[in-house]
């Protein structure tokens, strides 16, 4: 008898045991992934801002062709603009806690880019140089986010 209420006993106790262990790793990986879905989120918002800043230059351009007054369409297109830069600041702001140190540089160094556009001769050189500076801020990103979230390792090189 004392035999048997040992086995049980222990069977209780490494059930119990298993059941925290289980829950635990449960929880862990559920924080995990939670946190791999926030991140993937900001990634997708930086590449849809920085999208929506080469949008930006492709209508400003389009707007230029037309050559004739749209206050309504331009309205729209600065919106774009604004918007954009709006959410790559505040994806620069928020930072590492969110998206790779790396992916902040590089959104730095859009923002310099975007800025140093300002000294362009003319709103034509000040379009390529914001549609040069995010295209390649896009490229740089996409790299850098691919390998932050551990995807896409059997695709490159």
């Amino acid at each position: 008898m004392g035999q048997y209420f040992a086995s049980v006993i222990t069977a209780i106790i490494v059930a119990v045991v298993s059941a925290y262990v289980t829950v635990r790793l449960s929880i862990k990986q559920f924080r995990s992934e939670r946190w791999w879905e926030l991140k993937v989120d900001a990634y997708r918002m930086v590449i849809e801002a920085l999208h929506h800043i080469k949008k930006y230059c492709q209508e400003q351009r389009e707007l230029m062709v037309r050559s004739k007054d749209d206050p309504e369409r331009e309205k729209i297109v600065e919106d774009m603009r604004r918007n954009a830069r709006d959410e790559i600041a505040k994806r620069r702001d928020i930072g590492c806690f969110i998206i790779s140190e790396k992916a902040v540089q590089h959104l730095d160094r859009f923002e310099r880019e975007f800025k140093d556009a300002r000294k362009a001769e003319g709103f034509e050189e000040y379009l390529d140089m914001v549609e040069k500076a995010a295209d390649d801020c896009l490229k740089e990103l996409r790299v850098t986010a691919k390998q932050d979230l551990s995807i896409g390792e059997r695709n490159t090189g």
